[in-house]
């Protein structure tokens, strides 16, 4: 398997909302796109399968070391050996990335160096558009939180709020791109556009959220990202 398979399988399973976010996109932008999401799939699984504070700095302690080899084009992993090869491309240094990469907790405010650097790969370039994404960011990562199955201690009532709440952001955020000067980062946007409607799922049956992982089926999310992208609704 060449690094770009690994950053693919690892960034943009079959069938996954990432694999269909990215559908329309050029395959450069493709490649680095599963390159940074793969990167940040490598860090999160730190802080979700590592109890022991020290063996989790040690672990991203590696990563930082990682990055600095990949950008003395000297990477060992598969995912930095694609990153080496996209950095240009990507228009970030690679301090962004190692900040991610230290963060305690990379899916708060530090991951949106991830999504920041995915928009520039695409070629965004407007300040506004970069925190449009950064927002939508955040908001998909909070639906992915709900979705997975991670345990929930707020009362139904409480979740069904929330939902609520992020569905209409989400679909705020959909519509921000175009005046933001974001819709190069259609991935994002197609991102936000499937959250919404899962959103929607779940609050159907708000019981089931931390009990079990809920998503769309493959044909609905194909449709989903192609209105998306082809109608920009």
């Amino acid at each position: 398997m060449s690094p770009g398979e690994f950053c693919r399988d690892a960034a943009a399973p079959a069938g996954s909302n990432f694999h269909y976010a990215t559908l329309f996109h050029p395959p450069a932008e493709r490649r680095a796109l599963y390159a940074l999401f793969a990167l940040r799939a490598e860090i999160l699984r730190i802080a979700e399968d590592t109890p022991e504070p020290a063996v989790a700095a040690l672990r991203r302690s590696w990563w930082l070391d990682e990055l600095a080899r990949a950008a003395a084009r000297q990477a060992r992993h598969p995912v930095g050996i694609e990153l080496q090869d996209v950095i240009d491309q990507i228009g970030v240094g690679i301090r962004g990335l190692q900040r991610f990469a230290a963060a305690e907790s990379p899916d708060t405010a530090a991951g949106g160096a991830i999504w920041e650097a995915a928009a520039r790969a695409c070629g965004v370039t407007a300040s506004d558009a970069f925190d449009v994404v950064i927002r939508t960011g955040v908001l998909v990562d909070a639906v992915e939180s709900l979705a997975t199955g991670h345990p929930a201690a707020a009362a139904p009532e409480s979740r069904a709020t929330r939902l609520a709440e992020l569905e209409t952001q989400l679909a705020t955020a959909v519509d921000e791109f175009a005046r933001r000067g974001a819709v190069r980062a259609g991935f994002c946007r197609i991102m936000a556009g499937l959250s919404a409607v899962l959103c929607a799922e779940m609050q159907r049956d708000v019981a089931l959220i931390g009990h079990a992982r809920i998503s769309l089926t493959p044909i609905r999310k194909l449709w989903i990202a192609w209105r998306i992208h082809h109608r920009g609704t």
